[in-house]
Formats: structure tokens, sequence, C-alpha cells
């Protein structure tokens, strides 16, 4: 069952596999970051270009449903207060849509507007707990591997991004997402 609101990954189960026979509750966090303007280097308002959030959204839906277990999507804008939120709540997953750069991620604002989330601030903010923030973070943007390895050093488990610091097209990042994801909710380790 899954339901559109707010864990255990080992190496022999799956990240949402059944434990001592129940259905564990386990919860997906996804942040899409969509600021409508971003300033460039001479202070001029720009605008993002548009992601494809509908059909990601839909698809790990249809990823959710189609598994018996129980696990929840929570569908969030990706800002500074949403992330400390969602490591507070221990989210099993957490799933990052948006613009990447080199050292940094694009996060919002709150009034549309960008917000340039570096490498450290990313840390930090993920860091605030003593043990695994997230058991999983899947970040999928452009130039993710800085931010990647940030998870990483956080205490994050396991980290999906690229390995090279490249543009990555929407359709593939759509078909690999639902390719891992169908896996991973049927119950088939990271």
């Amino acid at each position: 069952v899954c339901s559109d609101s707010s864990s255990s990954a080992g190496t022999s189960e799956g990240m949402f596999d059944k434990l001592d026979g129940v259905v564990c509750k386990h919860s997906i966090t996804v942040f899409q970051a969509a600021p409508l303007v971003f300033k460039d280097k001479w202070g001029n308002l720009q605008p993002f270009v548009k992601l494809a959030f509908d059909k990601e959204s839909e698809l790990l839906s249809q990823c959710c449903n189609e598994t018996h277990r129980a696990i929840d999507l929570i569908f969030d804008n990706a800002t500074s207060k949403a992330l400390l939120k969602a490591v507070d709540r221990q989210s099993s997953c957490l799933h990052y849509s948006g613009h990447g750069y080199e050292k940094h991620l694009a996060f919002e604002d709150g009034e549309g507007g960008a917000v340039s989330l570096g490498v450290q601030d990313l840390h930090d903010l993920v860091k605030r707990t003593n043990g695994e923030p997230f058991k999983l973070v899947f970040v999928s943007s452009c130039n993710s591997e800085h931010a990647g390895n940030t998870f990483v050093d956080a205490g994050v488990p396991h980290v999906v991004c690229c390995m090279q610091d490249s543009e990555v097209k929407d359709s593939a990042a759509l078909e690999f997402t639902h390719q891992f994801y169908s896996s991973l909710t049927l119950g088939h380790t990271v």
C-alpha cells in the first residue's frame, strides 16, 4: 500500500522487504526542486528549464502501488526546512530531483527563487543525527557526483548518482528511475 504523505537495508534483504513476516512501514521522501528563476552572473533573473516532475511522480507512485509493501510516498518542495524535516522523520529513502551543478544542488527559497545548497551545507543539514540519516539517497540531477559523495560522507550507506559530472537527459533519468524503484519496491537489494 502506498500513500501520498511522509527500515532496514541489508545485504540479504531488500530495503522494503517484510521483516519477520510483517510488512514494515517505510517512506520515500521525494524532493522536487522547481524554482522558477535564478540570478545570472550579472544579477539578472533567468528562467530555469522545466523538468518532467509530473511523469516522475506518476512512475514513483506506480512503482509503489505495484507492490504489497507499506511504503509512504511524501512529495515536497526541495527546501532546507523540508530536508531537516525529512532527516528528523527518519525517512528510509530521500529522492532528490532537480537541477544539479558541480558542487551544489538547486533548492527552492519558498517564493519561486533558487537557493544554491552547496555540498558543505548539504552535509551539515543531513549529518544532524548520530546514526544513518537515510538508508538510501537517490540524486536525480546533472552533475550529481559531488552531492552523492556528500551524502556518503554524511553517513548514508547507499547513494545513487552519476559518477561523472555531466548533463543527464530527462528521458534517460526517468527510465532508470522506473527500473530502479520497480526493483527496489519488489524487494531486490540495493
